[in-house]
């Protein structure tokens, strides 16, 4: 048996109601057609071809192009003449190492896909837990000094659950009290290192950390500018990692409170036992001096926060 090219002659289908060749077959060294299904149009299995071999276009465009029909409103081909292309078909060895390689593709594929399944069945799962059914909270209120998942550090700043009358608790109400938030507010900050940083431009974002005079606390300065919009800031400090203590937003949409009052930009939030900081205030102007300068609001930021000692960050370009 020659493993050499073979030519595809034209010849009679044996097969009575396939009486050309099926676009998609491939030829093994047999020189008859075999179904890409792994059989031949009679049904029977070709020991020529390679199970796998991939499939070929019958005919190139330069033989098409010597019967194709024009005029119509689309080029077309008769069927009779489908069977007078004479075809270069890759020896059986070559097929069997092409069909490799395709083969072992398509099982990657196959299995990047289950395992991206899996992954998002697991994120569901995580987020169902987390903020649907609170096991982390049910499990530190049953004593539990960890939860799988859950990151240390936030499962240690969990609070003990206190159930609203429908007894469902919210994340905001357990991670702090009003009077925890209230003295992480005015607790004096500072940088915890000289680095220097750039004050954000359009699409940036910047995340320094701070800390607090006694270095007990830690914290987080968040300064967020839009991609188009340059006078969208969103300017956050947070405490125990996650909770957002007060934020600034300058430009972008009104913020509609849990009351359904709408609060015009700029606007403050600051946190709020029960609601986190889903609570917007107008800019106080007592402590904001000029809310179109994005650079003054943003010192005038920094004292409101308390931040004593600021990271060192340069002010570009910023207005």
């Amino acid at each position: 048996m020659s493993d050499r090219p073979t030519t595809l002659e034209p010849q009679p289908d044996p097969h009575p109601l396939a009486p050309t060749l099926q676009r998609g077959s491939v030829v093994g060294p047999l020189q008859r057609p075999v179904s890409t299904d792994r059989t031949a149009p009679d049904g029977r299995r070709d020991a020529g071809a390679s199970p796998r071999a991939p499939t070929l276009e019958r005919g190139s465009q330069k033989q098409a192009r010597k019967y194709v029909n024009v005029g119509a409103v689309f080029d077309s081909l008769k069927c009779r003449d489908v069977p007078k292309f004479k075809v270069q078909i890759p020896p059986l060895q070559q097929q069997r190492a092409i069909a490799g390689i395709l083969g072992a593709l398509d099982d990657k594929i196959e299995q990047n896909r289950r395992t991206a399944q899996a992954l998002e069945r697991l994120a569901r799962a995580i987020f169902r837990a987390w903020f649907v059914d609170f096991e982390p909270v049910k499990a530190k209120a049953a004593g539990a000094t960890s939860f799988p998942s859950m990151p240390q550090l936030i499962f240690d700043a969990l609070q003990r659950c206190r159930k609203r009358s429908g007894g469902i608790a919210l994340m905001a109400e357990i991670i702090l009290t009003q009077s925890e938030a209230n003295a992480l507010i005015a607790m004096e900050k500072q940088r915890t290192s000289e680095a220097r940083s750039d004050f954000p431009r359009g699409g940036e974002a910047l995340s320094l950390p701070l800390e607090s005079a006694d270095r007990r606390e830690q914290f987080l300065l968040d300064v967020s500018r839009g991609r188009i919009d340059l006078r969208k800031v969103k300017m956050q400090t947070r405490g125990r990692q996650v909770v957002v203590l007060v934020r600034l937003d300058l430009g972008g949409a009104p913020h509609r409170n849990p009351d359904d009052e709408e609060v015009p930009v700029p606007h403050l939030h600051v946190y709020r036992e029960g609601y986190g900081d889903k609570w917007a205030i107008p800019v106080p102007a007592e402590h904001f001096r000029n809310s179109s300068d994005v650079w003054t609001t943003f010192e005038d930021f920094l004292r409101y926060c308390n931040i004593t000692r600021p990271p060192h960050i340069a002010r570009g370009l910023v207005t």
